[in-house]
């Protein structure tokens, strides 16, 4: 079934104790532009989520009740621009965050410090130019895609670009 148009995902769409064993679900191209917190509370073996394609700006861990369980999290092709520490804070399970395609233009220092557990990131292809390299101080065995951004290479950025062909 094609959804079109979906807008906000509100807190009791997906309510019921039926929908306690699904473990993957694909919101995809639906036009999803939010969604409540406590959204997929029922979900609760929830391990992957992909939800391509939307129209989401941020990253919402309280959409989940029990956020540990979520391993694969697919946010690509969305409007996205700033990533925070309260937007991963509870995602501490995760091993694989796919943020590419969105429009990020700023990635806050300690964003995915509580993600130990990550093992790919991919922020390709989004509009950053810069990153702190605290960002990505706490991801030791995480392979990292950045490739498709428009990055400052110039003299002034020198510590950036140092660090970047240390990754």
């Amino acid at each position: 079934m094609a959804l079109k148009d979906v807008g906000e995902i509100n807190s009791t769409v997906f309510r019921s104790d039926n929908l306690s064993s699904i473990t993957r679900l694909r919101i995809e191209g639906a036009g999803v532009t939010g969604i409540a917190e406590g959204a997929f509370r029922s979900l609760q073996n929830l391990t992957i989520l992909s939800l391509n394609q939307n129209q989401l700006t941020h990253i919402n861990p309280h959409w989940f009740s029990l956020s540990g369980v979520l391993s694969e999290l697919s946010l690509t092709e969305n409007h996205i621009t700033v990533l925070n520490v309260s937007m991963c804070s509870e995602l501490i399970n995760l091993t694989r965050l796919s943020l590419n395609k969105n429009t990020i233009r700023e990635i806050h220092p300690n964003t995915f410090s509580s993600m130990t557990s990550l093992a790919e990131l991919d922020l390709s292809d989004n509009r950053m130019t810069w990153v702190s390299p605290q960002v990505f101080r706490s991801l030791r065995s995480t392979r990292i895609s950045l490739d498709g951004n428009p990055w400052d290479c110039s003299c002034e950025a020198q510590d950036f670009v140092d660090y970047l062909k240390g990754l």
